[in-house]
């Protein structure tokens, strides 16, 4: 599996099957740009096009057999401050859904 970072750096994690894994679309909120900012990239430069390879087939690891749409839930909470705000925040959901004692 490879986890992918800002500004174009990636990293490889191996992980033991059988596994869950979670899938986030972004670590932030998406930023706009500004219709002047599209303009001015339009004006100043054009999209290089660049042949590759195909990928070669895989025959070890995971194959995605089905996948299901997500079910409806009351949303995501999104947990801000520091490393150790969070994490008591996190301790007290788990608690309150009584997934943590004590």
């Amino acid at each position: 599996m490879t986890q992918e970072f800002g500004g174009g750096r990636a990293t490889r994690l191996d992980v033991r099957l059988p596994a869950v894994l979670g899938i986030q679309a972004a670590r932030q909120v998406p930023r706009y740009v500004s219709i002047s900012r599209i303009r001015q990239a339009q004006q100043e430069g054009r999209i290089e096009e660049v042949a590759v390879r195909p990928p070669e087939p895989r025959v070890a690891g995971p194959r995605v057999r089905r996948l299901f749409a997500p079910e409806k839930g009351g949303g995501a909470e999104m947990l801000e401050g520091s490393a150790t705000e969070v994490a008591r925040r996190i301790v007290d959901l788990l608690r309150s859904k009584g997934l943590v004692k004590g």
